[in-house]
């Protein structure tokens, strides 16, 4: 029941990245593929989102992903 916090004289600097969203960037890529768009996601992940990409290709959705980067094409029928 007790919060014992020991200071420090100095605090320094850190480095942080935050990983991307998967939520987001599933829901970028199923507009697309909705709208009938020719999309590039940058800086996200590609493993966050594999079995959705998996479904999308199922679908007849080009999708040509590369490391961070997630191509989303699918034109007029």
């Amino acid at each position: 029941s007790t919060l014992v916090i020991t200071g420090v004289r100095r605090l320094t600097g850190a480095t942080h990245a935050v990983i991307p969203d998967r939520i987001e960037t599933g829901a970028y890529a199923c507009a697309i593929a909705m709208a009938g768009g020719d999309v590039t996601l940058t800086q996200t992940r590609t493993d966050f989102v594999q079995s959705l990409l998996d479904k999308m290709i199922e679908a007849g959705v080009q999708v040509d992903a590369n490391g961070s980067d997630i191509r989303i094409r699918r034109g007029p029928e």
